[in-house]
């Protein structure tokens, strides 16, 4: 699950670093309410705020109650950057944002709220620099977060690891669910931490620690159990129906590991539900940024190399569908699995994207979209995963060489055409689906009536560097739709027209951090950078 990466940015002075990154064994996120509903919304409403990673939990990447920028107004002189808050380590973790927040002492504010991996979050009036309306620190009494050279340099995506996952809010209590781990007295821990979002105080009973065993052979007895130090939860925290799931693969591949989902209640923080993707066999990452996404009663995930044997439990290189107690519902295996297990070609590498209904067919109307490190893009009916076929896959439809334009695992499999390497979700917007892979360019997708466009409906001019990124959209429904990437290779915030995405409407220098990606909301930009929090807009 190695990921090679690199920046021309700042790590400390202005050194290069190589990254080795990799991993192992609701709410609808924008807007003021919960959806239950089987199909996902297609992006925003009327909202009040962005709670959750790539806007909602169908990971649709697209915020669509956008009423201010407009490609007109972002690709003019007037808009650039504002105003920069200063933070005390990389901000991995995407920006929250939520409206007309009541801090006490302080009055109403539009708030941000930026996560570091040095354990701190920060409370940002959203709309002009000021001090913290609160910060806090989750490191325990005499802890800190990990060095990551504890773990192995090829760990070090940022010179601390502490929040890495992006956090998840609960508006109608008031409250965010945050994880973190750290080093205390030559021990690690993970802790879920539930923070009042108005004051930053821990909730009651909170932080818990985090732990978990399962029934298994896979460490050599007949128990399987989380290992603090190496594993590491970099998918967004998801909020479904009362219960906060947290996930989790490993850092470079280093030490033993699996991969887990964790289910806890969101009143209690008592643990309700446990699932590891192997607990009989190696590895089985679940590392996907945007994190597990639901379509507000199943949980989608997609795996990481790993032995695949589902008669007893293993599920490397798997799509999967689960129940909110976190049982195996459906699933889609490749029929390549063991190639892209033997070339460390990650399935899991980009996470699962919920289409909405308008996307599906009457055959297919619930449909699920992905792709992984070989580059080969799915569409998968939610309804029926096509399960595992060892001669071809028996999915909705899937794209070979259209993503990627570098050297990968790909080139390794006598299956694959090309080169593609993907290691991000995609985004959904007005009939089109937008992937920005590795050395490539940022594409756009058509889909209608259940098919896809067989080839890029449309593409920009500007290279996407050697791990791609994660594409989001700002609109105001259908219209003034705008493609906002973080170019990590570069150090850019970068907007294309969204409708055409050959016309670059801005550009920025950022010192990005990895895999991450910008808000969009109520006529601003929230990047969380290596240092601060850098917000954009109107002048």
């Amino acid at each position: 699950m190695k990921i090679f990466g690199y920046r021309a940015k700042t790590w400390f002075a202005a050194s290069l670093l190589l990254t080795f990154l990799s991993a192992g064994c609701g709410s609808t996120g924008v807007g003021s309410k919960t959806s239950n509903s089987s199909s996902p919304p297609p992006g925003g409403s009327a909202a009040s705020g962005v709670f959750t990673r790539h806007y909602n939990t169908a990971r649709t990447g697209a915020n669509t109650a956008e009423t201010t920028l407009t490609p007109a107004n972002v690709g003019s002189s007037s808009f650039g950057l504002l105003f920069t808050d200063p933070i005390d380590g990389f901000a991995i973790a995407q920006p929250l944002y939520v409206a007309n927040v009541a801090i006490a002492g302080q009055g109403t504010h539009n708030v941000v709220y930026v996560a570091t991996e040095n354990n701190t979050v920060y409370a940002f009036d959203a709309d002009k620099q000021m001090s913290p309306l609160w910060q806090t620190s989750m490191n325990p009494s005499g802890g800190e977060a990990v060095p990551c050279t504890d773990i192995g340099q090829a760990a070090c995506v940022a010179p601390t690891l502490g929040v890495t996952a992006t956090p998840v809010i609960d508006p109608a209590t008031n409250t965010m669910y945050v994880e973190a781990r750290s080093k205390q007295n030559g021990g690690y821990s993970h802790h879920l931490h539930a923070l009042d979002i108005t004051s930053g105080a821990e909730r009651q009973g909170s932080p818990v620690t985090i732990t978990a065993s399962v029934p298994g052979t896979a460490d050599g007895g007949s128990t399987v159990n989380f290992n603090p130090l190496s594993q590491n939860s970099r998918p967004a925290l998801l909020l479904l129906n009362g219960v906060v799931y947290v996930s989790f693969g490993s850092l470079a591949d280093l030490l033993q590991f699996h991969g887990w989902i964790m289910g806890y209640d969101a009143n209690s923080l008592n643990q309700v539900s446990v699932f590891c993707t192997d607990p009989n066999g190696d590895d089985g990452s679940i590392w996907h940024s945007a994190g597990l996404a639901s379509d507000g009663t199943s949980i989608f995930a997609v795996v990481g190399n790993g032995d695949f044997n589902p008669t007893v439990g293993d599920y490397g290189d798997t799509a999967l569908k689960l129940s909110a107690q976190l049982a195996i519902q459906d699933s889609f295996t490749p029929f390549n699995q063991d190639e892209l297990d033997s070339t460390d070609s990650d399935l899991g590498s980009g996470g699962p994207l919920l289409l909405p209904d308008e996307a599906g067919s009457s055959a297919n109307p619930h449909l699920m979209i992905f792709a992984g490190k070989e580059g080969r893009i799915y569409l998968v009916n939610r309804d029926h995963m096509g399960g595992y076929n060892s001669t071809a896959d028996q999915v909705v439809q899937e794209l070979v060489g259209q993503l990627g334009g570098g050297t990968g695992g790909c080139a390794q499999l006598p299956h694959c055409s090309g080169t593609d390497v993907n290691f991000s979700t995609p985004a959904y917007w007005n009939g089109k689906v937008y992937f920005a892979a590795m050395n490539d360019v940022l594409k756009s997708f058509t889909i209608s009536s259940g098919a896809l466009s067989p080839t890029p409906f449309q593409a920009s001019n500007v290279g996407t560097g050697v791990l791609g990124y994660p594409p989001t959209v700002s609109a105001n429904g259908t219209s003034n739709g705008i493609v906002w990437v973080l170019d990590f290779e570069n150090g850019f915030l970068l907007a294309f027209d969204a409708n055409n995405l050959a016309t670059q409407l801005f550009s920025a220098p950022l010192n990005v951090t990895e895999f991450s990606e910008p808000v969009v909301f109520n006529g601003k930009v929230y990047a969380g950078t290596q240092f601060d929090l850098s917000v954009f807009g109107l002048h």
